[in-house]
């Protein structure tokens, strides 16, 4: 009698759903990173930035193997642009070809700075006379006029 033993599929992965590209995520906001995850084993998220020949990656954070999801507060400190991508990483399963397994979004999202916050500090400065505002996320200058008894001009 012939037979075969045949190894169970043993294939994990990981797969990014949220967010996986064209999303605008505005600084100091906090959005849900979702995955799925085979591996049962805990993973590393990061965020990962391509800007022309530059890739740079930040640690998010390091999840156990049964979440699925983490509330993320985009940081304010960060560049607004589109070229970000979510990276989620198995902490310790590797493929056939010994690589980490992986997924990264499917298209890069977008970063937008945070409007509320530029507002209280312009709104801060106005009541200090101030007649300028270095924004830190664009390196753009933010200036005004101040004219007492008339309206806010040249903003």
């Amino acid at each position: 009698m012939d037979f075969n033993v045949v190894a169970p599929n043993t294939t994990s992965f990981i797969t990014v759903l949220s967010p996986n590209g064209g999303e605008k995520l505005e600084a100091g906001k906090t959005y849900e990173i979702k995955w799925t995850n085979t591996t049962n084993d805990g993973v590393e998220i990061k965020l990962h930035s391509y800007s022309g020949n530059n890739f740079s990656y930040q640690h998010i954070t390091f999840m156990d193997s049964k979440a699925t999801t983490y509330q993320w507060t985009v940081p304010n400190t960060l560049k607004p642009n589109n070229d970000y991508l979510i990276g989620i990483f198995s902490s310790n399963i590797f493929d056939k070809n010994n690589n980490t397994i992986r997924d990264y979004s499917d298209g890069n999202f977008e970063i937008i700075a945070l409007t509320d916050k530029i507002c209280q500090s312009i709104c801060k400065e106005i009541g200090t006379r101030s007649e300028g505002w270095y924004d830190s996320c664009t390196g753009n200058l933010i200036k005004w006029e101040i004219v007492v008894g008339q309206q806010l001009q040249n903003v």
